[in-house]
């Protein structure tokens, strides 16, 4: 607000919300929330000239992506005067880079705004390239190479990639190629390439990702995300140049008491499994006519998610950004459900997290397990002590 008083906000921890003056390390993210529903509402008027061609909704987007964008242009990293780890990890927008949400408000904006862009600010398009280019350049100079982060920035770095014109259209030869190249090939202190990632943090034998189950989960999902944006984007099936992504999708079953709740060891809340990863690997082979893919993901779709096949959950979600989601998925109905004891070894072990598992079935009530770890891999307790019991239909030992 360049006021020396600070920023005027609600006070949401007083009756009434009053306004009051707040020092800017006060506030968090709320300046960044904000700004991000404001990109949206222009994102949803860009949409609208998009399809419609009436000149006010171009004329509202635009305003706003200019101010925005002619900003980001002018403006340098944060310096940590500490000279400490933050200055690492910082972005142009967010404390950390892989918080760069307004990405997602900010690049389908200007794919949708792009013609009207070229005619009504001509002179102000190598600024917008320049500005996304210091946005990529920044997530790879920052950030963390070897668990989670590695993936969340090099899926900003491809979608801003998507954006720019081909290498030679910029002096410095930095455009699509160069980044995408930067992703897939390239390995620098705190950006590796994706194969490198992909080669460190999975075990090949298990398929287990280096760190506690949640994180797990949720890597093993952004990567089966990442095959699926290839194919949409680039029309191109990477699956099979990185085949430990299916074994770590057929393993994730493993992370199973008989309840079929989630273990919840290191950083980790425990719940039931998610199930998107396996939707993408059979959206995958029906798409690239992978008949034994599609079986066997057709059939733990069907065992971990029995709801999938029916009608309400085929319908398309009434939302712009349904235009550009996946279609409804058609499982092919003379696949039957797998049985849990085909997901399930009553020994696994996987070193890369230090982590045993024992169990004598998979009956809800009557099956005994227990799931052990030490401090190896990522997002761990640092002291090598973990142990889950189960019994009785209930976790006997959460680990709190």
């Amino acid at each position: 607000m360049d006021d020396e008083r600070g920023l005027f906000f609600h006070n949401n921890t007083k009756e009434s919300t009053p306004l009051e003056w707040a020092e800017p390390g006060e506030t968090g993210r709320i300046v960044e929330s904000i700004n991000r529903e404001i990109m949206g509402i222009a994102l949803d008027a860009a949409f609208l000239w998009w399809i419609t061609g009436e000149e006010k909704y171009a004329a509202m987007a635009w305003e706003v992506f200019d101010t925005y964008m002619s900003g980001i242009y002018y403006r340098n990293v944060p310096i940590n005067l500490n000279n400490g780890h933050q200055q690492t990890l910082v972005g142009l927008t967010s404390f950390e880079v892989i918080h760069e949400n307004i990405l997602s408000e900010l690049i389908p904006l200007y794919n949708f705004l792009y013609q009207d862009l070229v005619i009504r600010k001509a002179d102000k398009m190598d600024i917008y390239a320049a500005a996304f280019k210091r946005w990529a350049d920044t997530i790879i100079e920052n950030g963390v190479p070897h668990n989670s982060w590695n993936l969340f920035q090099a899926l900003f770095i491809l979608e801003i990639s998507q954006v720019l014109e081909e290498d030679d259209t910029y002096s410095d030869g930095k455009g699509r190629e160069y980044y995408m190249d930067y992703i897939l090939n390239r390995n620098s202190i705190r950006q590796w390439s994706l194969p490198k990632l992909l080669e460190y943090g999975f075990d090949p034998q298990t398929g287990i990702w280096a760190e506690c189950p949640g994180y797990s989960s949720s890597m093993v999902a952004d990567f089966a995300n990442f095959v699926e944006w290839f194919d949409h984007n680039l029309n191109y099936d990477i699956l099979p140049e990185f085949p430990v992504i299916l074994k770590a999708v057929a393993v994730m079953p493993q992370y199973l008491f008989p309840n079929r709740n989630m273990v919840g060891f290191g950083d980790t809340h425990p719940g039931k499994l998610r199930t998107d990863f396996f939707r993408r690997m059979v959206a995958n082979a029906q798409r690239y006519g992978k008949q034994e893919q599609e079986v066997r993901f057709t059939r733990m779709l069907k065992l971990f998610d029995p709801s999938v096949g029916e009608p309400e959950n085929r319908e398309m979600p009434v939302a712009v950004t349904s235009f550009f989601t996946d279609k409804p998925l058609e499982l092919d109905p003379l696949i039957p459900s797998g049985t849990i004891e085909e997901y399930v070894t009553p020994i696994f072990w996987a070193p890369n997290v230090s982590w045993l598992v024992q169990r004598n079935g998979m009956d809800e009530r009557n099956s005994l397990m227990i799931s052990l770890n030490g401090s190896e891999g990522n997002h761990m307790h640092a002291n090598g002590i973990s142990m889950e019991l189960y019994g009785k239909g209930f976790p006997l030992a959460p680990d709190a």
